[in-house]
């Protein structure tokens, strides 16, 4: 029995992959052929070699400078002998003295966009870290103004007139910098590099009186470090740009005809892998995404054959000719993939004395669709794990208050520090406009709206905000006489001494009210006892009419007042 089995993988090289006794990798319940040690070698042989354009530079890339400086080593390394220049590439690390990065900055960035659970975590801490918006905050020197003059009410009004009047230029400014993309915008690309390659560049032009004129975001999958750390150079189709650090408007462009080169501030994410470039966090979980895609693709190429995942064409009685068996590889090749119905012809010469049996088999390894749902789930959860991004973020449901201790929890141990970072990166920008504000990102905001509203009642109350402070924390527009401080002690002193003084004209009233004798100022008569069917009545004295008057709380005449002043004489 002849057995002929047909795999339509076209790569030549795939290999066994083993474990430590021998037998097969099993993952997940599902066992794997050769095509496992391959493709993972070949992912992560990606990640560090892959495409890389300063690797091989074309010559006619370069300036004459740099073309008369080649050919002037590569003579210098021949020595004697021919000097024709027949160069047609050189390698751009060497002639720019630029440091490898770690990792292939182009494959780090593919990885990016083809892996979704990764895609998802960079574009969640984006978001949250740099993406939220961003407001003036106060500077020291601006506080000490502030309490200097929060005595005096015109002095404040004045100082708050001229303080929104610096934050107003501060937003025309920035918005001036780039006509194309706000900053908010600019600001989230460079963090979304950060987080896919570990390395973010905001770029910064000066005008000619070396005033900022321009801020942008740069790639970074086409950044490189000079060895130096005196610049960087960029290669955008076979173009070359070299740029200063921040701050330096001295070193000139070696490299190029360019009299002021921009400047780029580089933020990278720290790794002792090395003191050039940052690392991102995906590389820590590398295997789960490089497993992942071959999952996703293993499920893809099995429903692309219709369920056939591998074939064998058993023979008994005979054997096939060169031409038949190359006339079925081609077959499942073109004719099974992405096709549901097909016709296969095998003529096969029956041997003489015996019957030709032909049997066609799938080699069924036990794997349907929606293969590797635990292993991809494993890797899912390790891409997350190592962005520090928590389930709930991502969408799996987890129970309201589990999302609301991990909405915490990713905010202070993950957002916060970064936006620290980045805040004090972008500042240095921000101090060559003022030395009154800096800019501060916003934060995700934990709490409900009505909670918010009781908290920002309980500080207006406190005199720890001003309604307006409120009002530009929201995004309102101030409101007259709404930068006044309450103060809660005073107003409950004024209001307790105000009731303590109507509760004590309340008594006197009723004083007035009950005692005869205090309404004519005179003595009271003696009383009058009479005895009235066993009952014994005690009543004061008749009094003048007048003075009941008066004491019923009825204003008199004139005249009467007049009588009464004759009575009491």
């Amino acid at each position: 029995m002849a057995k002929a089995v047909f795999d339509d993988t076209e790569d030549e090289d795939m290999e066994g992959f083993t474990d430590a006794n021998g037998d097969p990798v099993v993952i997940d319940d599902v066992q794997l052929d050769g095509e496992t040690e391959s493709f993972y070698r070949t992912e992560l042989k990606k990640m560090v070699n892959g495409n890389d354009p300063f690797g091989a530079i074309p010559i006619r890339a370069l300036d004459k400078n740099a073309r008369r400086r080649v050919k002037y080593q590569i003579r210098k390394q021949e020595g004697a002998g021919s000097k024709a220049w027949d160069v047609e590439q050189i390698n751009g690390y060497a002639l720019y003295d630029l440091a490898f990065p770690p990792y292939n900055l182009d494959h780090l960035t593919d990885l990016s966009v083809e892996n979704d659970t990764h895609y998802a975590c960079i574009v969640l801490k984006a978001t949250n870290i740099v993406g939220l918006g961003y407001e003036w905050s106060e500077r020291a020197k601006v506080k000490l103004a502030r309490q200097a003059v929060e005595e005096d009410d015109a002095k404040m009004a004045k100082l708050s007139r001229k303080l929104s009047g610096v934050t107003q230029n501060l937003d025309e400014w920035i918005d001036s910098l780039n006509v194309d993309e706000d900053f908010n915008e600019i600001l989230y690309k460079v963090w979304f590099d950060v987080e896919a390659t570990g390395n973010g560049y905001i770029e910064i032009g000066r005008n000619r009186k070396g005033k900022i004129g321009y801020i942008g975001h740069v790639p970074s999958n086409n950044m490189r470090v000079r060895k130096f750390r005196d610049g960087f150079i960029q290669i955008v189709q076979d173009k070359l740009t070299f740029f200063r650090n921040f701050g330096d408007t001295e070193t000139p462009d070696y490299f190029g005809q360019d009299p002021q080169p921009n400047e780029v501030i580089h933020i990278k994410k720290h790794s002792s892998k090395s003191p050039y470039y940052g690392v991102p966090d995906i590389i820590a979980a590398m295997s789960a995404v490089a497993g992942d895609k071959f999952a996703s693709e293993y499920n893809l190429d099995y429903f692309e054959n219709k369920a056939v995942p591998r074939y064998a064409l058993i023979v008994k009685g005979a054997k096939l000719s060169a031409q038949s068996e190359r006339r079925i590889l081609e077959y499942f090749r073109k004719e099974v993939k992405g096709k549901h119905h097909g016709t296969l012809y095998i003529p096969v010469p029956a041997a003489a004395g015996s019957n030709v049996d032909v049997k066609l088999e799938a080699i069924e390894n036990k794997v349907q669709e929606g293969s590797f749902e635990k292993y991809r789930a494993g890797n899912r959860d390790s891409i997350a794990m190592v962005h520090r991004v928590p389930r709930t973020k991502l969408g799996f449901s987890g129970g309201v208050a589990a999302a609301r201790e991990d909405d915490k929890t990713f905010k202070v141990q993950v957002c916060k520090p970064e936006q620290k970072r980045m805040e004090k990166k972008v500042n240095r920008i921000v101090k060559e406009m003022t030395d009154m504000y800096d800019l501060k990102l916003e934060e995700y905001d934990l709490l409900d709206a009505e909670t918010r509203s009781r908290i920002n009642d309980r500080r207006i109350r406190t005199g720890e905000s001003s309604p307006n402070e409120i009002r530009a924390e929201n995004g309102e527009h101030p409101r007259k006489g709404g930068d006044q401080f309450l103060n809660l002690a005073e107003d409950l002193a004024a209001k307790t001494k105000l009731s303590l003084a109507q509760a004590d004209a309340a008594v006197k009233m009723a004083e007035v009210r009950t005692d005869p004798g205090a309404r004519t100022g005179g003595t009271k008569g003696p009383a009058k006892t009479s005895t009235d069917g066993g009952s014994t009545h005690t009543k004061p004295n008749d009094t003048p009419k007048s003075q009941t008057a008066e004491g019923t709380g009825t204003r008199g005449t004139a005249q009467d007042k007049g009588q009464t002043k004759s009575t009491r004489r």
